[in-house]
């Protein structure tokens, strides 16, 4: 049940929410096919990618390259590991994969070696990587990859598939964004706490509205960051910046402040600010904003033929 985690996460300090490594500045074609990942420790890994013809491989802290196995043949080009790193790096899930459809998973230690088999796929990790929320059918369990111990969550019918983040003491968040307005919940043992957010009564209205993309849990968890983009009003004219993050109080629902980013795909809050993946024609980028006063730096470029995740996201199949 959710509330024996919630009982047993204040035993012990929960580590801190920061990459401690960063993915290579430039991430381009190896100049030597990289090794199979090895059954030991390798290092935090970085950032995992996937070509079109190309298995899925994950760059460690020192910038080596490993492989990770290949989905069966019979799954074709949409077959996928799902793998995911965990926010800090430590933690490496992906599909035991040894058959068609296969729905073994597993987690491995990148630092200490070990692997822990669990069932279900990856939905979220909580902020501070000691849970991964898995899904197997239309049941979600919260297993923390140290020890894999599980604990099964119940969580509405209607809110199950709108869980967009994980607390460390186990509480889920979730999320249902419209074009106008946005309905978060906090669930925990005692149910569920609704914040609603209303950014314009009608569509002629300016607004900066909910935009493209899931909101983030924030680091301090007081906070969820909401990808907007500017809708102008009947006799507005559009500004030259048109996207931001909006910074939604968890505790009342009101819009703290906007933070100036580029279009793109926000991923994660690290101590350091907020994590964007940023796609152009070319490249993809990933993008570190100031979470104070917005405006950001890019962590490490990939070539547009590779299908990218840092850590927190699942790498899906080839888009």
């Amino acid at each position: 049940m959710l509330l024996s985690v919630l009982a047993t996460a204040g035993c012990g300090s929960a580590p801190s929410f920061s990459q401690p490594v960063r993915p290579p500045p430039e991430i381009g074609p190896p100049a030597q096919p990289a090794e199979a990942l090895p059954a030991g420790p390798v290092g935090y890994g970085t950032v995992l990618y996937r070509g079109y013809e190309s298995a899925a491989t994950l760059v460690v802290a020192d910038g080596r390259r490993f492989e990770l196995p290949r989905p069966p043949a019979g799954e074709g080009r949409q077959g996928s590991l799902l793998a995911t790193l965990s926010p800090d790096g430590r933690w490496l899930g992906l599909r035991t994969a040894q058959y068609p459809r296969d729905p073994g998973y597993q987690v491995r230690d990148l630092l200490g070696g070990g692997a822990t088999r669990i069932d279900g796929e990856p939905v979220r990790w909580s902020t501070d990587s000691r849970f991964l929320l898995v899904r197997s059918g239309v049941r979600l369990t919260l297993v923390e990859p140290g020890t894999g111990e599980a604990h099964a969550v119940t969580v509405p019918a209607d809110l199950a598939h709108l869980v967009t983040g994980v607390f460390p003491d186990g509480r889920l968040l979730t999320a249902a964004v419209q074009s106008d307005e946005a309905e978060f919940g906090v669930v925990s043992g005692d149910g569920v706490r609704r914040i609603r957010h209303v950014f314009a009564s009608s569509e002629q209205d300016e607004c900066w509205c909910p935009g493209p993309g899931l909101p983030v849990l924030s680091v301090d968890r007081a906070h969820v960051y909401l990808p907007v983009a500017y809708r102008p009003g009947a006799d507005k004219a559009t500004p030259e910046k048109t996207t931001a993050i909006a910074v939604v109080d968890l505790a009342t629902g009101v819009v703290d402040r906007r933070i100036d980013a580029p279009a793109g795909e926000l991923v994660g809050d690290i101590a350091e600010g907020l994590v964007m993946v940023v796609r152009q024609v070319d490249r993809t980028e990933v993008v570190l904003i100031n979470a104070a006063i917005g405006g950001g730096r890019t962590l490490t470029t990939v070539p547009a033929t590779l299908t990218i995740a840092v850590p927190g996201q699942v790498l899906g199949p080839v888009e």
